[in-house]
């Protein structure tokens, strides 16, 4: 599942702010919970959005074209950064900062999601090219 959207992208969009501990095995940054834990969320990200599409994009992300696998893993990554942001909202230089973060990515979450959520789009996402 963790060919749909890297590590590095969920800790980019989760902001200056994250956690350090998450950085491990990234350029020799701090060791701690690194990539092990960030693949989990993934894994678990990717089954929120094939459940709320009731589609099984793992299996047919290969298949879609650069745009449409854009907004898979969009979904994914921000999913993602949602919980890395919640992991250690004290990193960031205020509580409100972290919070802002979560919001921007809760919107894209939502309204990406309501893109596959109907039919004709999920329908439209899968066979386009």
């Amino acid at each position: 599942m963790s060919n749909i959207v890297s590590s590095g992208l969920c800790i980019f969009k989760a902001g200056k702010g994250v956690d350090e501990n998450f950085y491990s095995g990234m350029s020799g940054l701090k060791g701690g919970l690194g990539t092990n834990t960030i693949d989990y969320l993934i894994s678990g990200a990717t089954s929120v959005v094939n459940d709320m599409s009731r589609e099984n994009w793992c299996t047919n992300y290969a298949t879609l074209n650069s745009c449409k696998k854009h907004l898979i893993s969009n979904i994914v990554s921000n999913l993602v950064a949602i919980d890395l942001v919640t992991y250690n909202m004290g990193s960031y230089n205020s509580r409100v900062e972290a919070e802002d973060v979560i919001n921007v990515r809760r919107d894209s979450v939502l309204r990406d999601l309501s893109i596959l959520r109907d039919e004709k789009n999920r329908t439209f996402v899968k066979n386009a090219t």
